[in-house]
């Protein structure tokens, strides 16, 4: 059963996903809204696990560089043969401004999943 709310959108340009307690990049995003995001990486995200995140945007948007915000993993699967793992994550705690940023994103370089 799908309880998804939102359009999921696709970017045109590389949204990169980084820890924010470890400073490594944990992957890049597949798909996005403000409920929720796919990413893919090299690393395997435990399900249910709490993570702190943000996301490094393309351009400077309403004074940020980036979006900053905690998410929970609800699961991961192998993309291919390449090592390349996929994760779905609801986001948590997102203010305003971030759902207004991700918003923004997705009228400049989103496409509808």
């Amino acid at each position: 059963m799908n309880i998804r709310n939102k359009q999921r959108m696709r970017f045109s340009c590389q949204l990169t996903v980084v820890d924010r307690i470890t400073d490594q990049i944990v992957g890049q995003v597949v798909d996005l809204t403000s409920e929720g995001m796919m990413i893919c990486g090299e690393n395997k995200i435990d399900t249910n696990r709490n993570l702190f995140l943000s996301i490094e945007l393309p351009e400077e948007i309403k004074g940020r560089t980036s979006l900053h915000f905690s998410a929970l993993s609800h699961w991961w699967k192998k993309a291919d043969t390449s090592g390349i793992y996929c994760a779905g994550l609801t986001l948590k705690k997102l203010d305003k401004q971030d759902v207004e940023i991700i918003q923004w994103l997705s009228d400049k370089y989103g496409t509808p999943v």
